[in-house]
């Protein structure tokens, strides 16, 4: 059974650890921890207002590299008439006449224009 991230993530934070070999300034020093630098007791009721784990994180990403990616590819589609053999532009070009004013579509005339 997977716990959901609400059940463990709380008890996750909670983890106090003491250093008794190292002085807590060199744990977190103040150009890693930045200004002004706080002890342990400052950081002891603080809880952040978005949380995330890191699976949640990763499919963040990922879900916003696709639709990155799905824009970058219909912008470079919508280029992609400018860089058409001139023969392949006129073909285009006849499919967007009304229907019935005689123009054939991709040089072939349709049963309703004979």
């Amino acid at each position: 059974m997977v716990l959901r991230r609400d059940d463990w993530l709380d008890l996750a934070r909670k983890v106090d650890w003491t250093y008794r070999y190292v002085d807590e300034r060199e744990v977190f020093p103040s150009e890693i921890s930045g200004h002004p630098w706080l002890d342990h007791a400052a950081w002891a009721e603080w809880n952040e207002v978005y949380r995330t784990t890191y699976r949640e994180y990763v499919a963040n990403q990922r879900a916003k590299d696709d639709a990155v990616l799905g824009v970058r590819s219909a912008l470079s589609k919508s280029r992609l008439h400018e860089g058409l053999d001139p023969g392949w532009r006129t073909t285009r070009a006849g499919r967007t006449r009304p229907p019935g004013d005689g123009s054939a579509t991709c040089g072939l005339r349709t049963p309703a224009t004979t």
